[in-house]
């Protein structure tokens, strides 16, 4: 590489920081439909689980087209799918603002937000570990904890809102932000051309490429058992994250109102919980990635998914707010151990052939986790009146994880 050419910025990072933006408009976006669950449940009378459901719709909606956007991202860029899905997810935010309907809620934000969502972290790792290659874990913790900063932000703004306004026009505010922001920020990814050298500014020779010369299709990667596998953490690492970030905002305002809080008061503390969580989600995503690169990436979501598990634990027995925030704490390191290095994982073990399809296909049944998981909290408790028994599936399930993580192994030899 020429001086003149490592002189100038390497365009990569460029990619991350934009990546990151939109990682945080979009994901903190959707993260505040805790802060309305309560306000939507106490305009129209729904239940939990009912309302809980338009969770489920958009996780599977966000599935089943992140098989679309990750081979779209792959033959067109990242551009072009992150720009129409910013047209979706701000029009489903906008339109939200005037459902009367139950349904018009799944259409709105199940349906459209959740087709917008497909498009984001997708073809985001996917394009960020082709432009580093060396540094792949890092770099897509970076963008991760994208999500972090903006469920830190959004949601607790969003409170703000609807306290002193309406969560009609909450919607409406957010809804506008979030296309001006992601449109705007989706101009700037590129692909990466095929004659660009990689940048590696450190005196010292570059690290070994970690990622798998046997570069994999869709086909012989769906046959291989570390595909299935890795599915599953991901089914498991999204569905406590969504229980948690749906559930654990109404969960702590009433535990604190049954303990002698002011419901206004409750209400606006067991918002911050989300927040002090996505704080610590970002020390957690970067820590991950540098770990991952030290380390390994398999041991480093063992002690992910060993945070997650404390986290499950502590909060059946939480009643006072420091403790939520220490659990809150805990839980924003771990629990999101899977999603911070799924994609680096996957050029790893299966290369970069079809990554984006790969990845699209894994986040599908990750996405499916996140479905059902809110669903499944909000019917324990109507049924029984309690979170408890839904925070110890979501403990049993971290410690199924920790199983599985044992049998992880990078393919090898010939595919049948």
């Amino acid at each position: 590489m020429s001086q003149k050419t490592a002189s100038r910025l390497y365009y990569g990072y460029i990619i991350v920081v934009f990546s990151l933006i939109i990682a945080a408009v979009a994901w903190g976006a959707q993260r505040t439909f805790g802060v309305f669950l309560d306000p939507l449940i106490q305009s129209f009378h729904w239940s939990r689980a009912a309302t809980s459901l338009t969770i489920t719709i958009q996780s599977l909606t966000t599935g089943l087209m992140a098989i679309v956007t990750g081979r779209l991202s792959d033959r067109y860029g990242a551009r072009i799918v992150l720009t129409i899905c910013g047209i979706f997810i701000g029009a489903g935010f906008i339109l939200s603002s005037f459902i009367v309907n139950q349904w018009q809620l799944y259409l709105v934000q199940g349906i459209l937000v959740g087709m917008g969502l497909a498009g984001i972290m997708v073809p985001l790792m996917s394009t960020v570990v082709k432009w580093f290659t060396q540094r792949a874990v890092l770099m897509n913790g970076l963008i991760s904890s994208g999500q972090g900063l903006g469920t830190m932000v959004v949601p607790p703004v969003a409170a703000v809102l609807i306290t002193n306004f309406t969560w009609q026009k909450t919607y409406l505010v957010i809804g506008i932000v979030v296309l001006v922001l992601i449109v705007v920020s989706a101009q700037f990814l590129k692909q990466r051309p095929s004659n660009l050298q990689i940048l590696y500014t450190a005196k010292k020779p570059p690290p070994k490429n970690r990622f798998n010369p046997r570069s994999y299709s869709f086909r012989e990667a769906f046959k291989t058992r570390t595909y299935w596998i890795l599915s599953v953490l991901y089914f498991i690492d999204v569905f406590i994250v969504n229980v948690f970030m749906v559930h654990i905002v109404i969960h702590v305002k009433y535990v604190l109102v049954d303990n002698g809080g002011n419901a206004r008061i409750a209400a606006a503390a067991a918002t911050t919980i989300l927040s002090a969580a996505a704080a610590s989600s970002i020390f957690g995503r970067v820590s991950t990635g540098i770990l991952a690169d030290k380390f390994g990436i398999r041991w480093t979501i063992g002690i992910g998914l060993g945070f997650s598990l404390v986290f499950w634990l502590w909060v059946l027995f939480a009643s006072q707010l420091w403790m939520f925030y220490l659990g809150a704490v805990v839980f924003g390191i771990g629990g999101w151990c899977v999603g911070a290095v799924i994609s680096p994982l996957i050029a790893e073990y299966f290369g970069l052939k079809a990554h984006g399809a790969i990845l699209g296909a894994i986040t599908f049944i990750g996405v499916t986790g996140g479905a059902a998981g809110p669903l499944v909290a909000g019917a324990i408790y109507d049924k029984t009146q309690s979170y408890h028994l839904a925070f110890i599936v979501c403990a049993v399930m971290c410690m199924i994880g920790l199983i599985l993580l044992k049998f992880m192994r990078i393919p090898r030899g010939r595919i049948t």
